[in-house]
């Protein structure tokens, strides 16, 4: 009898000025359970020396490590993640998140239990750091989701999730957008514009089904001043006014 095929996880992490906490998010994929998977480390192009420590810990895993010329942004980071990678699925994590040893196996069991899904994304489990507006961001982000049903979503998370590589070439991937898109962008930011929700947006007019789990969530490192929290909310709003 032939052995069943089994997917490739393709798992690609964005990493810009990630030097306090790139190290335990990419120790905790190394020690993934599953049994096919690759993870992608984009460096948009850090200043603080990211890129040279996800070389040194990526050669110890087997990882594979990718330079962006410019500094681009997550979409065009996460996009070029995806341009390289091998897997039939696509999973999404920042490298400020922790992911738990199962992680990638909870969504593999997930995607062969509902094959007519698409995308599956979860959230966040405990702040990863102790600072007062690190554990109220926490508890905000986990009470706010913590009734959301586990049902048929129109948007997307890019911290934790995972997607059909088929669904996300079919959409053309993160939309990526620029001040003037008439202008010569290679070497421009794209503008963050709520992409990752956009990328949802796409997918569900196309008619492919996205799902929300509470069962594999994740650490994050949020903000840890209050000035840092208020900006980080203020941007939200403004890129989601935009989108």
């Amino acid at each position: 009898m032939a052995e069943k095929h089994v997917a490739r996880i393709s798992v690609i992490v964005p990493v810009y000025n990630a030097l306090g906490t790139l190290p335990a998010c990419l120790e905790a994929l190394g020690r993934q359970t599953d049994p096919d998977y690759e993870v992608i480390v984009v460096d948009d192009r850090s200043t603080d020396g990211s890129l040279d420590l996800a070389r040194e810990i990526a050669g110890r895993l087997s990882f594979r490590v990718v330079e962006l010329p410019f500094n681009k942004g997550q979409a065009v980071a996460r996009n070029e993640g995806a341009r390289v990678a091998t897997g039939d699925l696509l999973a999404f994590v920042d490298a400020d998140v922790t992911v738990p040893e199962d992680w990638l196996a909870r969504y593999r069991r997930l995607l062969a239990a509902h094959p007519d899904v698409a995308v599956f994304c979860s959230g966040y489990v405990v702040s990863a750091g102790d600072p007062p507006p690190a554990l109220f961001a926490s508890h905000e982000a986990f009470f706010r989701r913590l009734n959301l049903p586990s049902l048929e979503l129109r948007t997307t998370t890019s911290a934790n999730c995972v997607m059909s590589r088929r669904v996300f070439d079919e959409v053309g991937g993160y939309p990526e957008y620029y001040i003037d898109a008439t202008a010569d962008n290679r070497a421009r930011k794209a503008v963050a514009a709520n992409e990752d929700s956009e990328l949802g947006f796409l997918i569900a007019a196309r008619g492919h089904h996205i799902r929300w789990t509470h069962d594999n969530l994740v650490r994050h490192h949020f903000r840890d001043t209050w000035r840092a929290y208020l900006k980080q909310q203020l941007s939200f709003s403004r890129m989601g006014a935009l989108s």
